[in-house]
């Protein structure tokens, strides 16, 4: 099974531009990863709410802020992804709980420090190693091509 990775999911992504890829993702009835930044993520509430609602979506983590976790000691990636899963876990308000059970790291840059630091939190970690993941970010489909590009990978 091929895994789409849309990677910078943040407070500041374009509700509009997500519903517009989620949609390719229902009509293909394709998982659609959501590669989320933790930081604020609660504040954009709409974003929230169809993260936890709709249908076809898988929740995995990318960090607190955009760091690389791979120049983090092991002790400081593990605090790190605690808190990004505890901030998660206090904001389900009443949603329905869809576990967090992978992390990819920014850039893709990941070291066994972090790997064991992710494993001892029930993570697992893809840095797009792996000829079955598809990395992409929500951004490049501000523009048709983005969106047309994507339907074709999905297809």
């Amino acid at each position: 099974m091929k895994l789409f990775r849309d990677d910078d999911i943040n407070r500041f992504t374009d509700i509009q531009v997500f519903l517009q890829i989620h949609d390719l993702f229902i009509k293909y009835n394709k998982i659609h990863t959501c590669v989320v930044e933790m930081k604020d993520l609660w504040e954009s509430r709409g974003l929230w709410h169809l993260l936890m609602t709709l249908p076809n979506i898988e929740i995995a983590l990318h960090c607190w802020e955009h760091i690389d976790y791979s120049a983090l000691s092991y002790e400081q990636a593990k605090a790190d992804i605690k808190k990004c899963l505890d901030y998660y876990k206090s904001k389900i308000n009443g949603y329905k709980y869809k576990e967090i059970k992978l992390f990819c790291p920014p850039w893709n840059k990941s070291t066994m420090l972090l790997s064991n630091a992710c494993y001892e939190l029930g993570l697992g970690v893809n840095d797009n190693t792996d000829s079955r993941t598809y990395n992409f970010h929500w951004w490049e489909c501000l523009d048709k091509s983005g969106l047309e590009n994507l339907e074709q990978v999905l297809k």
